[in-house]
């Protein structure tokens, strides 16, 4: 896999932590967005927003409904995504 997206994925789980102030161990890539961390399809967008603005991405906000899992949020990367300094 691409370091570039791995780094990404890693600053994508602690972006959900501090966004959403959820302890960092329990944002993993099988973490249920609203089961597990108590994110609502409001704070759906606002995890969109944020990810656009922090990496300089573009999302079909259609996309959100595909949104069930941590995991579903960073395969929904799109190509040529890049890591940003932290």
């Amino acid at each position: 896999m691409n370091n570039d997206i791995d780094e990404i994925k890693m600053q994508i789980l602690d972006l959900i932590a501090e966004c959403f102030e959820v302890d960092r161990a329990l944002v993993v890539p099988e973490a249920r967005l609203k089961a597990d961390l108590g994110i609502d399809s409001i704070d759906g967008i606002d995890l969109l927003v944020a990810i656009e603005k922090r990496f300089g991405l573009r999302f079909n906000t259609d996309q959100l409904s595909d949104w069930r899992t941590v995991n579903d949020v960073m395969d929904a990367l799109p190509n040529g995504a890049k890591a940003q300094p932290t």
